[in-house]
């Protein structure tokens, strides 16, 4: 059984935005058996723009039921039921977020039919729901109207279960956690509900304290992978006993979840996350040049006023590393500041250095190398946005380096004319920058092909 739902909403962020109608279509896997709608009254005003798609206006919803009114309907409908949305992820985040504001933790099975969609009915120019309809000849009566939209994905749905039955054969949803020995306090339904997309996800114990952050390309997956048969490492054992409870962020790219994940863990500290906890760097390596021209590198307190090219939690750190990069390409202890006293460094002796300090080395090809040492842990660029998916059709997230430093993401819409980087930079929500996060952004740049660079 399936319930096919659709919601309109005051915005596009579920963690913001109240629904202002749903409406549910109950499919037994062969037709609709029971059809529910309703308006909702969302305790605030309507977005003019909203109006202007759904033709919702504020009088409309003014004597309408409250969520909490219609929200044992919604359990009822749902209930043992498979949740089928055309980008279930957004009406799915509705609900939970809904439910959530109730102190009630909604959790279902969930299928999309953007993804279904793309897999058993290949080749379309499009697969947002209005134009899909047109290709597939599905009559649409009320588009952007709740049960408008809930009756024609439930047509969708229909072609993609015949195609599905055609080329496949047995159920829609197969069950994937039969190696897995779930914790005593599990709620196996939160699991079920987890999207098979990259993101991030939460663990928390029974007093909904959070105890553990992860991220995957498939958060479903390596959810149940925590609680396979065959864990060994104490902490692995520790943190799947003490597990109740588990939910999802859905970023839309592999990318986004790390950043999102090194963001959660510094800034929610989890216990089993000791790892990447640490947000406290105080140390950093500087440049700085002299009057005769050279370039210094040195290991101080982190500054706020000036940019590291590294930063450390501890001075030792901070200065091994140094010593690392002076032995690597030959630079000056003394230039670097682990050296003090009058006269040449111990290295010039040696032949480790090249005269730097003893004015035998030019400072351009001393500099050169210096700019070699840091390079490898800068941008080939200052000011730049990476442009990726998003998390739903005609979605794409940002994310922004502005002098060598990590600003943060954000996630913007297209239909039709792109948008300019001004328009991209005003949805960027700003994050710490740290050496994990430009690590993350390195390995992206090097290794990754499907992306676009802006400069700006």
């Amino acid at each position: 059984m399936y319930a096919i739902i659709d919601t309109e909403t005051t915005g596009g962020s579920p963690r913001y935005s109240k629904i202002i109608e749903i409406a549910i279509c109950v499919h037994d896997g062969q037709k609709v058996v029971q059809r529910y709608q309703t308006l909702v009254n969302p305790e605030c005003p309507i977005n003019p723009d909203i109006t202007g798609i759904t033709h919702i206006t504020n009088d409309m919803v003014r004597d309408a039921p409250r969520f909490y009114e219609i929200a044992r309907n919604i359990i009822e409908l749902t209930e043992g039921r498979i949740l089928v949305a055309h980008n279930s992820r957004f009406d799915y985040a509705m609900l939970k977020g809904e439910y959530q504001r109730l102190g009630y933790q909604f959790a279902r099975k969930q299928l999309c039919t953007v993804k279904l969609s793309r897999q058993l009915l290949p080749g379309h120019p499009s697969y947002s729901l209005g134009k899909l309809c047109r290709s597939l000849n599905i009559q649409v009566a009320n588009r952007h109207r709740a049960m408008g939209d809930a009756a024609a994905t439930a047509i969708l749905f229909d072609m993609i279960l015949e195609q599905y039955q055609r080329s496949y054969g047995g159920p829609l949803i197969s069950d994937d956690m039969t190696d897995a020995i779930f914790p005593p306090n599990m709620d196996r339904e939160c699991v079920d509900a987890l999207p098979h997309e990259p993101g991030v996800y939460y663990f928390y114990n029974e007093n909904r304290d959070l105890i553990y952050v992860g991220k995957s390309r498939n958060i479903r997956k390596r959810v149940i992978s925590h609680f396979s048969a065959d864990l060994k490492s104490g902490k692995s054992l520790r943190m799947k006993q003490e597990v109740a409870y588990v939910d999802c962020e859905v970023t839309g790219s592999d990318l986004l979840a790390c950043l999102l994940e090194d963001h959660e863990i510094k800034r929610l500290a989890p216990k089993y996350n000791r790892a990447g906890r640490k947000a406290g760097f105080r140390y950093g390596i500087y440049t700085s040049s002299c009057h005769e021209g050279y370039l210094h590198l040195k290991a101080m307190p982190v500054k706020s006023d000036r940019e590291a090219v590294l930063m450390f939690t501890t001075t030792v750190q901070a200065r091994n590393h140094l010593k690392r990069l002076v032995k690597q390409f030959q630079l000056c202890e003394k230039l670097a500041g682990l050296e003090s006293g009058k006269g040449n460094c111990f290295g010039y002796s040696l032949h480790k250095c090249l005269g730097a300090c003893a004015g035998k080395e030019p400072p351009v090809s001393y500099n050169l190398r210096v700019e070699s040492a840091i390079g490898n842990f800068r941008f080939s660029k200052p000011d730049f946005m990476i442009i990726v998916p998003g998390r739903e059709v005609n979605e794409y997230a940002a994310v922004q380096v502005q002098n060598h430093s990590y600003q943060g993401f954000g996630y913007f819409s297209v239909n039709g004319a792109s948008k300019s980087p001004a328009e991209i930079l005003n949805c960027i929500q700003a994050k710490k920058d740290n050496p994990d996060v430009r690590k993350i952004l390195r390995q992206f740049l090097k290794k990754e092909k499907k992306f676009d660079l802006i400069e700006y």
